[in-house]
């Protein structure tokens, strides 16, 4: 189901990122751009999922990002990601292809930054719990306040 397209999503659990990517390999466009949303760190090499992916496939890996669901982005529910890759044409193909009204995609270059922000957004991790209650809780729902906190960086990197 990967042949023949231009956008490939990754979206397994990071225990199985390995696994899923070689079986996928061989059957890749050699223009094929994958799109990881998967968090994690590999602990035997400390390696972030989309340097994994890359590694494996031998293609670019634009990091896509957020505090969303997809059930919630089924729903309409508002929400905000983030695609990253330092090629600024990719990230926003990414944009292109996933945004809508309810689902806003900001760009960056820096995927190394939305990927270890992703993994803070987690709802179990104490880290990122914090750091996002830091907005006042009780006006906004996490995932507008982590939108907002989305914008608001992709505004300074781009100041």
């Amino acid at each position: 189901c990967v042949t023949g397209r231009k956008l490939v999503v990754i979206a397994s659990p990071s225990f199985a990122i390995r696994d899923v990517c070689e079986a996928i390999a061989p059957y890749l466009e050699q223009d094929a751009v994958m799109v990881s949303v998967t968090k994690g760190i590999e602990p035997e090499t400390g390696l972030r999922m989309s340097q994994i992916v890359e590694q494996i496939t031998q293609r670019p890996v634009v990091v896509l990002t957020g505090p969303s669901h997809a059930e919630e982005v089924a729903a309409s529910i508002p929400t905000g990601c983030l695609a990253a890759h330092v090629d600024k044409e990719l990230a926003e193909l990414v944009q292109d292809a996933f945004m809508s009204d309810a689902f806003r995609i900001y760009t960056s270059p820096d995927a190394l930054g939305a990927e270890l922000g992703g993994l803070l957004s987690k709802p179990n991790n104490n880290l990122g719990v914090e750091y996002i209650r830091s907005f006042d809780e009780t006006s906004i729902d996490r995932h507008i306040r982590v939108s907002i906190l989305f914008k608001y960086l992709n505004h300074l990197s781009n100041a």
